[in-house]
């Protein structure tokens, strides 16, 4: 799992040709927040299905065990009810095709998203457990169904045998998060107008230090920082980790002056090393926090920042 190996892939202009310009953009972002060289807390088969599942052009995927979901991945382009809705209007007019003697694989639609057509892709097992998965590949990938095998196996000997394993969610940038926080900001009880600002947090890369001081500093590290960030907010403030390297605030009800004298003191020291970020603030008014793209936009850097504080 390499990450030279995911950049090579987005820097190749026959991938970006398979789809819209904007929806590979879209899923070059989702997918670059996160870094595959070092463990964050993130399993080893959640990675190497990430790693995996992009270089075959899956652009959104939701695994289901039993009923309940474990796993998704990409840029949330239809809800899942939907490939659900299609799977099973699909099973009541075709037969399935048997794929690996052990699973059925069904193509159950081909759905356009801005003028790119992708394949909804299921596949399920139905003996002891209930297994099934939903892939999103672009139509003209035509040997996807041969080349899945591999993920299959490796996501079903995992996931049926953790019961408990929590859901690995890989929508860092267009997930639930989003309307998360846009509820939470929209239901703040203002003394004025919907007004607050975003505080964003882009932390340096700490692979080498990771590699040099052991496992027991990568365990440590988002702790440490997520812990050092939060003792600079209030009770009213929302806060979310969204990689090992990128953290939100969101602060309402104020101004950006008062916000960023708040922080102009914050350092931030997991011994033996002081770690060097750079904080951007965003102001939130009515007009931006309607537009559903507003949180892509801000964290693809295509929104103003007001303020910024850099710490090197």
């Amino acid at each position: 799992m390499k990450d030279e190996e995911l950049e090579s892939y987005f820097l190749n202009p026959r991938n970006k040709s398979l789809v819209n310009g904007n929806l590979f953009e879209l899923y070059r972002r989702s997918i670059l927040t996160h870094d595959f060289s070092n463990d964050f807390g993130t399993s080893f088969i959640d990675r190497i299905l990430v790693h995996s599942l992009t270089l075959l052009s899956v652009y959104q995927c939701h695994l289901f065990i039993s009923g309940n979901e474990k796993f998704q991945f990409g840029v949330e382009l239809q809800k899942k009810e939907k490939y659900m809705e299609y799977l099973n209007n699909h099973k009541k007019l075709n037969p399935s095709i048997d794929f690996t003697g052990e699973f059925e694989i069904r193509n159950v639609k081909e759905i356009k998203i801005r003028d790119t057509a992708f394949s909804i892709y299921c596949i399920s097992k139905n003996r002891e457990i209930d297994f099934l998965f939903i892939a999103l590949v672009p139509s003209s990938i035509l040997d996807f169904s041969n080349s899945i095998h591999k993920i299959i196996s490796i996501s079903y000997n995992y996931y049926s045998g953790k019961k408990n394993i929590p859901v690995s969610n890989y929508h860092p940038v267009f997930s639930k998060f989003k309307e998360n926080l846009k509820t939470k900001i929209i239901s703040y009880p203002y003394l004025g107008r919907v007004r607050g600002v975003l505080a964003h947090f882009q932390i340096e890369d700490l692979n080498s230090y990771c590699k040099i001081l052991g496992e027991e500093f990568s365990k440590n590290i988002i702790k440490e920082i997520s812990s050092t960030i939060q003792k600079k907010l209030k009770k009213t403030d929302i806060f979310y980790t969204l990689s090992p390297r990128s953290y939100l605030a969101y602060l309402p009800d104020c101004d950006v002056k008062p916000v960023v004298q708040r922080f102009e003191d914050l350092f931030l020291k997991i011994n033996p090393i002081t770690i060097q970020y750079k904080l951007d603030f965003y102001e939130i008014k009515p007009s931006n926090i309607e537009d559903l793209n507003y949180m892509d936009k801000l964290l693809g850097n295509e929104i103003n920042v007001v303020e910024s504080i850099g710490i090197t």
